[in-house]
């Protein structure tokens, strides 16, 4: 299962223009609605960056649609580095990295305004 007509449907696109969007013929866009193919790995990135969306969400794993601290194209590029050997924990462990920096970046932006 995919949420790929939702999607469409909450962005108001119509099959035919996400047809034109995918590079694909409308009735593949039924097909892939339909789950009777799956998207292939270089549409679920393009979707995810296009729409700033998270594959998990894309592919029905999870409900969080898109995380305004981690834009999609970074959970696209953090789900390539799986093939690469790097684990779960360390993509979590890299996201609150990541989320500590931004706070401390806060933090003196507004010591620096006061």
């Amino acid at each position: 299962m995919n949420r790929l007509r939702e999607l469409r449907k909450n962005k108001k696109i119509t099959a035919e223009k996400m047809a034109e969007i995918l590079e694909i013929s409308t009735r593949h866009l039924y097909d892939l609605e339909a789950g009777k193919i799956q998207l292939a790995e270089t549409r679920i990135k393009f979707l995810c960056n296009e729409f700033n969306i998270t594959p998990n969400y894309l592919l029905g794993y999870d409900e969080i649609i898109e995380d305004d601290r981690i834009p999609g194209r970074v959970y696209v590029k953090l789900a390539e580095w799986d093939n690469e050997g790097i684990t779960f924990e360390d993509i979590e462990q890299i996201v609150e990295n990541q989320r500590i920096l931004s706070k401390r970046i806060e933090s003196r932006k507004k010591t620096n305004k006061g």
